[in-house]
C-alpha cells in the first residue's frame, strides 16, 4: 500500500475511543501496525508494562505469539483467542484496507478464570527465572483483571467490529487521498500543456478571480503571474472600465448557459492596436456544475495586419487596373 495506516486513520481519535472503551468497560485494547509500533494502548496491565515488554527474552516471545495470530486471522477469522507464553490470554483481529492487513486490534492480558495455586506458582517461578523484584511482579500479577469467557468472546466481538469500523475509516482515506493525487497529476499535466502553450489561457471563477494564467498570457499582458493569478479582473481590467464589463458579461453567460462562446476583440494596450480570438469554454465538477470559465485566446494581430495590408493591396491593384481600362 502507498500510504501508511497511520496516514489513513485519526490515530488520537482511535486512543479517546479504547480509552473510552476500557473505563465504560474494562476491556483493554492496543491497535498495532504489522511492524509492530503500538498506535495505541488502553488498560494495558502492569505485568506485561513493566515486565514481560522490558525484558529482551520475553520480549521476543511476545512478538513471535503475535507473529503465529496472523496465520490464524489469515484464515478468515475475525478475531483469535490465544494464550501468550506468559500465561495470559490475549485476542486479535485484524484490520483489513483494500485487501491488505495492516494492523491488528488487540486486546487481553487477562485470565479467564480465577488463578488458582499453580497459576500463581507458575508466576512465581517466571519471575525468578527472569530476574523480576517478585513482590512487585506478584503485585502486578494481582491485578490482572478476570473475565468469563463469555464476557471476553462480547468484549472482544466489539473489537473485531472497531477493527472493521476503522478498516472502513481507512479505506474511504485511502480514496480520498488516492482521488487528491489524481487531481494533483491532472492539475500538472494541465499546467505543463498550457503552461508552455503558445496561446493564451486564464481561469476564473464566477467572482471574477483569476485561478490561473500560463506564462504566454502573462507575457502578452506585460505583467508577472503574482499580479493576475488570485486577483479580481476589476483589478486586471480596472482602466478599460467598457472591456472589463464586457469581458464579466462573456463570463456570466458562460456560466449561465454552460456552452462555449467564441468572441473577436479589438483592444489598445501599451500604445499598441491588438487583435485577440477567444473561445470561452465551462469548466465542470464531477456532477456537472460549472465551477469556473477557461478562456484560450490568441494574438492574431499580425494576421489581421497582414489582411488589412493585402486588402488595401488589392484595392489599389483594382483601382489602378480599372483607371488603365478607362485610359
Amino acid at each position: 500500500m502507498k500510504y501508511t495506516f497511520k496516514e489513513l486513520i485519526d490515530v488520537p481519535k482511535l486512543q479517546e475511543l479504547t480509552d473510552e472503551l476500557y473505563a465504560v468497560a474494562s476491556i483493554p485494547s492496543a491497535i498495532v501496525t504489522m511492524d509492530g509500533e503500538i498506535l495505541t494502548g488502553s488498560g494495558w496491565q502492569k505485568i506485561c508494562t513493566d515486565f514481560h515488554r522490558k525484558h529482551p527474552q520475553i520480549e521476543k516471545e511476545c512478538i513471535k505469539s503475535d507473529t503465529n495470530i496472523r496465520t490464524k486471522l489469515a484464515d478468515g477469522e475475525p478475531f483469535a483467542i490465544y494464550k501468550c507464553p506468559r500465561g495470559l490470554v490475549d485476542a486479535s483481529s485484524p484490520v483489513i484496507i483494500a485487501g491488505e492487513h495492516v494492523a491488528n486490534v488487540f486486546s487481553g492480558q487477562v485470565f479467564l478464570e480465577p488463578p488458582d495455586e499453580t497459576t500463581e506458582q507458575f508466576f512465581r517461578e517466571q519471575a525468578r527465572k527472569f530476574g523480576f523484584d517478585e513482590t512487585e511482579y506478584m503485585k502486578a500479577f494481582k491485578e490482572v483483571p478476570i473475565f468469563t469467557e463469555k464476557k471476553f468472546r462480547a468484549g472482544i466481538s466489539f473489537l473485531a467490529k472497531l477493527a472493521q469500523s476503522i478498516a472502513d475509516t481507512g479505506l474511504t482515506q485511502l480514496r480520498e487521498l488516492e482521488a487528491m493525487e489524481s487531481v494533483r497529476e491532472s492539475e500538472e499535466r494541465f499546467r505543463a500543456a498550457f503552461d508552455s502553450a503558445q496561446d493564451c489561457v486564464l481561469i476564473w471563477d464566477k467572482e471574477y478571480n483569476y485561478l490561473y494564467a500560463n506564462q504566454a498570457a502573462i507575457d502578452h499582458v506585460g505583467t508577472t503571474p503574482d499580479q493576475v493569478i488570485g486577483k479580481n479582473i476589476r483589478d486586471g481590467l480596472r482602466h478599460v472600465p467598457e472591456f472589463m464589463r464586457l469581458w464579466m458579461s462573456r463570463i456570466d453567460k458562460v456560466f449561465e448557459t454552460r456552452e462555449k462562446l467564441r468572441v473577436q476583440d479589438e483592444q489598445e494596450m501599451q500604445g499598441r492596436q491588438y487583435y485577440t480570438d477567444s473561445i470561452l469554454t465551462p469548466i465542470r465538477d464531477t456532477v456537472g456544475k460549472v465551477i469556473s470559465v477557461c478562456v484560450v485566446y490568441r494574438d492574431v494581430t499580425e494576421i489581421k495586419l497582414a489582411e488589412e495590408a493585402l486588402r488595401e493591396s488589392e484595392d489599389k491593384f483594382r483601382s489602378f487596373a480599372e483607371q488603365s481600362l478607362v485610359g
